[in-house]
């Protein structure tokens, strides 16, 4: 937010990140049944849990290589929280389906990996003024985990 501008960035980081995974999960509620009945429960589970982690270690990858600018950090994070929506909502869709009582399981391990970043971030004394290589440093985390 530091090297980007104004500490509005930051809000406007944020609502790139949750519009589009709060559209994504509405728009699930919406479409699961015709998408479901035209290509399979079994298909379009696999792209939603399965193929959103990797399209979000691909941004992760781009982000890290691509020239650092306010606009792009704003893609990144529409991208994420687009391919983050589908799969977490699926996720939770996934474990109720199985035994509604791992949707427990399914909350806490969402929280988990949503404290990871600090972990990292305080482990690799991550600051506001980094430099590029400490913050793909930061960005590699998500490519590994």
């Amino acid at each position: 937010v530091k090297k980007l501008g104004s500490p509005a960035f930051y809000a406007a980081m944020l609502l790139c990140l949750y519009l589009p995974f709060s559209m994504v999960a509405f728009a699930q509620e919406k479409a699961d049944a015709f998408f479901d009945q035209k290509f399979s429960t079994r298909a379009t589970y696999y792209v939603r849990v399965t193929l959103m982690h990797l399209v979000i270690i691909v941004v992760a990858v781009v982000w890290m290589i691509m020239a650092q600018s306010a606009h792009g950090v704003l893609v990144v994070g529409a991208c994420v929280g687009t391919a983050a929506g589908a799969s977490s909502s699926s996720t939770k869709q996934l474990s109720a389906a199985m035994d509604p009582r791992l949707t427990i399981f399914a909350a806490i391990g969402a929280q988990v990996a949503y404290v990871q970043p600090m972990f990292v971030f305080y482990i690799i004394d991550f600051q506001p003024a980094a430099s590029l290589l400490q913050f793909r440093q930061a960005v590699t985390y998500v490519v590994i985990i």
